[in-house]
Formats: C-alpha cells, sequence, structure tokens
C-alpha cells in the first residue's frame, strides 16, 4: 500500500502541509490526481441540482441560483417560503376534503332517513287501518244511534224540567 494513501491519510497530509514528504508525492497530470470517489459526487451534485430544479418547479418556489457557492455546489431553496407553501397546501386540501366529507355524509344520512320515514309511514298506515278495521267491527251503528237517542232524550228530559222548575 505504499502508493495508495487513504482519504485520512491525504487529509492529514494537506493539513500538515509539506512537512511531511512521505505522503506529498508530485502530481503531473491532474487528471491521474483527481480522487477515485470525486466523479462520484459530481455525479450526486448534478442530480440533487436537478431534484431541486423538479421541486422547484412542481412547488413553484424559485432556488436561490444566485447563493450558489463559486465552487458550484448545489443552489439552495427558500425552505420557509416551501413549507408555508406545503402547509398553505395542506391547509387547503384539508379543508376541502372535510367539506366533501361532510357533504357525502349529509347526503348518505339525509337518504338512510327518507327510507326510514317512508318505512315508518307505511307501517302508520298499516297501523291505522288494522285500527279502524278493528273499532269499525266492535261499534255497530244501530246500538250507536239508540245510545245516542236515549242521550238526547234525558238532556231534553233534564232541560224541561229545569225550565219548569225555574217557573214554578
Amino acid at each position: 500500500m505504499k502508493g495508495s494513501f487513504s482519504l485520512a491519510d491525504e487529509l492529514r497530509a494537506i493539513r500538515n502541509g509539506s512537512r511531511n514528504d512521505k505522503l506529498a508525492r508530485p502530481t503531473p497530470n491532474p487528471e491521474k490526481d483527481e480522487k477515485p470517489w470525486q466523479r462520484d459526487l459530481e455525479r450526486m451534485q448534478e442530480e440533487i441540482r436537478e431534484m431541486l430544479r423538479s421541486v422547484s418547479f412542481f412547488s413553484g418556489i424559485d432556488a436561490d441560483s444566485g447563493h450558489q457557492s463559486p465552487d458550484g455546489s448545489v443552489p439552495r431553496l427558500d425552505f420557509n417560503a416551501l413549507k408555508d407553501k406545503i402547509r398553505n397546501d395542506l391547509e387547503t386540501f384539508s379543508l376541502t376534503t372535510t367539506e366533501e366529507l361532510t357533504k357525502r355524509a349529509e347526503e348518505e344520512a339525509r337518504a338512510k332517513l327518507e327510507a326510514i320515514e317512508s318505512e315508518v309511514q307505511g307501517k302508520i298506515d298499516q297501523v291505522a287501518v288494522e285500527l279502524r278495521e278493528k273499532l269499525q267491527g266492535q261499534i255497530v251503528p244501530e246500538d250507536l244511534e239508540a245510545g245516542i237517542t236515549q242521550q238526547t232524550r234525558d238532556r231534553v228530559t233534564e232541560m224541561v224540567r229545569a225550565r219548569t222548575d225555574e217557573f214554578a
């Protein structure tokens, strides 16, 4: 492992400067000096940039391209504005969903109540018909006429007595 150094060894060499000549090596070609993970890092940065562009596009919040650092790092989103937009969208969604669910529940309740009401009305009509038939079977019209006639005679007799008692 004389030719390759770990990242920690390279960082120590950079911090120590040229004091540690064992770790320092000449860099004749910048492409050979490139770290093996450098391409992966650049690819990841490009993917993050693309992801932030997508988030920026879909959220409607612009990425701060002015705050991009000189080394070409990823632009930053205004996370407070993004958070506020997401919160507002969620509140709007919540309100709309609640209104729709309430309206749907009311419609279902009305439909069920109408069904119950018609069923109860049908039972009431049925009981009324049965009661009417039962009462008509118990009441004989001749008995009713005789009872009314007798009551009328008794009242007339009492009224006549009361009048005669007044004149006497």
